[in-house]
């Protein structure tokens, strides 16, 4: 009985995907244009992922690029 109170009172913790956005979405947080966009990518200066054609970006990738100053807005 004291073990499913346990099992009952425990929590479960739900794991969570990364949140992304498209090229157009990182270009308006970081108040930049799509090309910039693209050349960070190209360049390797902003990670992303490839799902066939489509890329997307880490919204964490972003927050830490605007810290760095990456973006058109200072």
């Amino acid at each position: 009985m004291k073990f499913e109170r346990e099992l009952m009172s425990t929590s479960t913790v739900e794991p969570t995907l990364p949140e992304f956005t498209s090229i157009q979405g990182a270009a308006t947080l970081l108040a930049c244009s799509t090309d910039t966009v693209r050349r960070m990518i190209y360049s390797g200066k902003l990670p992303h992922a490839r799902l066939g054609r489509t890329i997307r970006i880490p919204l964490s990738a972003l927050t830490l690029e605007s810290l760095n100053g990456e973006g058109g807005a200072k």
